[in-house]
């Protein structure tokens, strides 16, 4: 398995603005879950990048503070795949994501194209703006790349985006 933290700036995907994510203090948790992940088109095998990661708005992670990314292949009471990473102090950095791609030989995560992610800050605090993950499944590329809502404290809120459903619970520690 390769795991990688990386700096990222996402092509051709959905525009995450900053002030438009959910900040969260260290110990805080955010919790998306996904019914349905978008059918883009035929896999190209070897081409397609496939994983799922979380993002922070530039400059809000810098490379004192972390997060951890956990991700259930159904629920929270299944085992996750999990992965730290930190920010960066560079201001010309888009984004941070925190993420872990699969490789070509492994199965496919989300099998059934629904899962579960949880971002939970493990030192400082940072703004989470998006969340994204991209499978591939029976010789079909599957991808989102999804704006994490603006919450309010101790709510819950479904959006639904074409045949993506979020949800998410956050409640402050």
């Amino acid at each position: 398995m390769k795991t990688i933290v990386t700096t990222a700036i996402l092509i051709g995907s959905t525009v995450f603005a900053l002030g438009q994510g959910v900040t969260l203090q260290q110990g805080q948790s955010y919790v998306f879950e996904f019914t349905s992940i978008p059918y883009l088109r035929p896999a190209q095998p070897g081409n397609d990048p496939f994983g799922a990661g979380a993002w922070f708005a530039q400059g809000t992670m810098r490379s004192d503070e972390s997060a951890l990314l956990e991700m259930f292949p159904n629920s929270l009471s299944d085992v996750p795949l999990s992965v730290t990473g930190s920010g960066t102090d560079d201001p010309s950095d888009s984004e941070v994501g925190i993420g872990h791609v699969w490789m070509p030989d492994e199965a496919p995560f989300f099998p059934n194209l629904h899962g579960v992610m949880r971002v939970t800050m493990l030192n400082g605090s940072a703004e989470l703006i998006g969340f994204s993950v991209s499978q591939v499944v029976n010789g079909g590329f599957y991808s989102s790349h999804t704006a994490v809502p603006e919450p309010t404290a101790g709510t819950m809120l479904a959006v639904a985006l074409g045949s993506l459903v979020l949800s998410r619970a956050w409640k402050p520690k």
